[in-house]
């Protein structure tokens, strides 16, 4: 399905996106911690309202992940069509497709009880991992491919 390099590219991106949320799972825990301080609440209280929030953060990796591939994908199908104008359509119809969908989740999550806003806004941090992947994807190339 995809070549060597597609693959390569492909699985930096992740790793990419997967420091990001490394990162951001370690920032929020921390705000969290240090906000929780001043609220008087039990200590198991603290533990599964800082839990509820890191989920919206690997539901935003996850989403994330299958974005990638669904670009990964989309892509490779407009390249071999050899034709520029299901091409340009197709890409346009992916792409719409993972922006209507990102909302859907975006709205069920802020809507839900159990996450409501901050799980939302957590989400959609998360599901920027996208363009840190991309960013990082040629140092990881460059740098942490060959130890990998």
């Amino acid at each position: 399905m995809f070549d060597i390099e597609n693959k390569k590219t492909l699985k930096c991106m992740i790793i990419g996106s997967a420091i990001y949320n490394v990162l951001l799972i370690i920032i929020s825990v921390l705000f969290f911690l240090f906000k929780s301080r001043d609220i008087d609440i039990l200590e198991h209280e603290r533990i599964v309202i800082i839990a509820k929030y890191e989920i919206c953060v690997v539901i935003g990796f996850i989403v994330t992940v299958i974005f990638m591939y669904s670009m990964a994908l989309a892509i490779e199908k407009a390249v071999s069509s050899n034709d520029e104008g299901f091409a340009k359509k197709h890409m346009v119809v992916m792409s719409m497709a993972r922006k209507i969908a990102f909302c859907i989740l975006f709205v069920v999550i802020i809507k839900s009880k159990s996450f409501g806003l901050t799980g939302g806004i957590l989400f959609a941090l998360s599901a920027l991992g996208i363009k840190v992947g991309a960013y990082l994807t040629p140092y990881i190339k460059g740098v942490v491919w060959n130890y990998i």
